[in-house]
């Protein structure tokens, strides 16, 4: 596995994103991915100067059923 792979299946674990594995999973740049978040395309929290996105309202926002990741490894 590489870095990349491995960082993105290590997120798919956790309750919350970063901007940037949100935009990895997204396939657009780490500024449009802030964009999106700041224009509410994205769903987001923030968390005392981090912003977080929130694993299963960002599943749902893109049509994906978040059960269907599960079985990840």
């Amino acid at each position: 596995m590489t870095k990349l792979t491995t960082d993105i299946s290590l997120a798919l674990r956790r309750a919350t994103f970063t901007v940037e594995e949100a935009a990895t999973l997204l396939g657009i740049s780490r500024s449009a991915a802030y964009a999106a978040v700041h224009s509410g395309e994205i769903p987001s929290r923030p968390i005392g100067r981090r912003i977080v996105i929130p694993k299963i309202p960002f599943l749902e926002s893109l049509g994906i059923d978040p059960a269907d990741w599960d079985d990840l490894p």
